[in-house]
């Protein structure tokens, strides 16, 4: 993105890579950068930082096909390929390879259909000759002419490769003598989940390829050199590093530097806080309040700590409601107490404890007068809490439901 202001020339370079042979357009255009820059550089310069940390350059596309070539020409039943949904050049080389092989391609995952048909009618896919749809149908064909496209790169529970893995997936299956090809980079957070999806394909007796191991992945975003190469093209007087950790942007930042930045003209920005551009200088202005704005349902930000805090206790403790029914009158029990409890014990295994607290309960209805629900509801629960914590180190939520008639 180059945008022109009142102050300077401004460049965002997004999410980007150096490729200068890629399989199906010109590549990036560093003259174009170097010319909007202009003579003197871009006032601005915001930059990817993300692959800031790995040395040289990164894996170009051209490589990625060239090492899936060699796995479509050494396997010897079916090929399962997991991807990006998104990455329609990485889907277009397997449907190219699928071709050179006489392999038929059958895809499963919803979104990986809503993308490809997509880009076919963009005219930016072109689908093999030999190509199905799961949800429609798998032919009966043998093993080795078949190369399955799938969504579940990062192991999500209900992709395609997830319930194929562990039996939930209606026409497909991972089968003995599967080569599985993880054609990404495994997002930070994931790790468990692919990790335990690994697991049972080998247990399945699949064989499972994956981008630490195998040259099956390239990243979007560029390696030192290439975000070398950026600001040497914008020659910036103000850089600020993007996308990105903390760690992420400082060591682009020193690199901006190497590069002939002055270091009090590199400035890292984190989320909130504001920078406005001066005709001969910049100044930071005070922090935005910026705070993550939570999704449940169709609740939009109606989800806050305290609600957070009470489902984590009820995640971790469990929970216990004492129903009762009292006379508003007397005070006397009409029905219960009746104890249910939701996470917290296996009640056929403590019921000797239930029936303990029970007598607790009992115990606070005799001290409060009738008349003080409120109390009572919270002695009984202030009682219970504390009985819980002694026999059993666990401290649930206890809800006294009560009652009067």
């Amino acid at each position: 993105l180059g945008v022109e202001t009142p102050v300077g020339r401004v460049v965002h370079s997004g999410d980007f890579k150096i490729d200068p042979h890629p399989l199906d357009s010109t590549g990036t255009d560093l003259n174009l950068f170097r010319n909007f820059a202009g003579p003197e550089g871009a006032r601005l310069l915001l930059s990817d930082s993300t692959n800031i940390v790995r040395e040289g350059r990164s894996l170009t596309e051209r490589e990625v096909k060239d090492s899936l070539d060699k796995i479509f020409a050494k396997a010897e039943g079916r090929i399962v390929i997991t991807l990006f949904s998104s990455h329609i050049q990485r889907i277009q080389e397997v449907f190219d390879l699928a071709r050179e092989h006489g392999r038929t391609v059958v895809i499963s995952g919803k979104s990986l259909a809503n993308n490809i048909e997509m880009a076919r009618d963009l005219g930016i896919a072109k689908l093999p000759p030999s190509f199905f749809n799961a949800h429609n149908g798998v032919p009966d064909l043998p093993d080795d002419q078949i190369v399955l496209v799938v969504t579940g790169a990062q192991g999500e529970p209900l992709s395609a490769l997830s319930r194929m893995v562990l039996g939930g997936h209606r026409q497909l299956e991972i089968r003995k003598g599967d080569t599985v090809v993880m054609s990404s980079r495994m997002i930070p957070g994931n790790a468990k989940a692919i990790s335990r999806l690994i697991n049972e394909m080998y247990r399945i007796g699949a064989e499972v390829l994956y981008e630490s191991v195998h040259a099956i992945h390239a990243s979007g975003h560029g390696q030192r050199e290439e975000l070398r190469d950026m600001l040497e093209a914008v020659r910036p007087t103000l850089f600020v590093p993007v996308h990105g950790e903390y760690q992420h942007l400082v060591k682009h930042g020193r690199l901006a530097v190497e590069c002939g930045v002055e270091q009090d003209n590199v400035i890292l920005l984190e989320d909130g806080l504001p920078l406005t551009l001066l005709k001969d200088s910049f100044r930071l202005e005070q922090r935005v309040p910026v705070e993550c704005t939570l999704v449940d349902g169709k609740g939009v930000g109606d989800v806050g700590y305290a609600v957070l805090k009470e489902r984590r206790i009820l995640g971790d403790e469990g929970m216990v409601i004492v129903v009762l029914v009292v006379d508003s009158e007397t005070g006397s029990i009409l029905h219960g107490p009746e104890m249910i409890s939701k996470g917290f014990v296996f009640e056929q295994h403590y019921s000797h404890l239930l029936e303990d607290a029970k007598c607790l309960v009992l115990d606070e209805i005799e001290a409060a007068r009738p008349g003080q629900l409120g109390r009572l509801q919270e002695g009984i629960r202030s009682s219970l809490r504390r009985f819980f914590r002694r026999v059993l180190e666990r401290d649930p939520v206890v809800v006294p439901v009560i009652s009067e008639v």
